[in-house]
């Protein structure tokens, strides 16, 4: 049986030292480590694409709620054990909605539905890994 194409592709490839390109078919970014980087490091990338795959499925969400996102934003904070591999053991995601008729709840149960139903980088971690949401909504007149 012949295996099936994969359904992403990208290709890392070294700029030197500590430094990587990550390039997609619609894109590229810059990720490094060290001290003396100007990118993201690959942690941070990471914390990242999980924040932007929920922020997906939230303005998605909300949309289908009927309520009107004027801003979104996601802080990303992770803590790493000690020891190598230094993982991830907890996360804490804020989310930072605004408009003139979002609600706590409504963003809560968004956010709810995208950590547990959608969000595929979320479901791509380990699940010993605390995750934590944090929701702060300001309903704009």
């Amino acid at each position: 049986m012949e295996e099936p194409p994969p359904t992403n592709s990208a290709q890392l490839t070294w700029r030197g030292g500590h430094r990587f390109q990550a390039k997609g078919p619609s894109g590229a970014i810059e990720i490094a480590s060290g001290d003396d980087r100007a990118t993201l490091s690959p942690m941070e990338a990471m914390l990242s694409a999980v924040a932007a795959c929920m922020a997906v499925d939230v303005v998605d969400i909300l949309g289908k709620m009927r309520k009107t996102v004027r801003s979104y934003a996601v802080d990303c904070e992770g803590w790493r054990r000690d020891e190598l591999p230094r993982k991830f053991t907890r996360i804490r995601l804020t989310h930072r909605v605004s408009g003139p008729d979002v609600d706590p709840g409504s963003v809560s149960r968004a956010v709810d539905l995208s950590q547990t139903k959608y969000c595929s980088a979320m479901a791509s971690l380990d699940p010993a890994i605390e995750v934590e949401n944090v929701i702060a909504v300001e309903v704009l007149a």
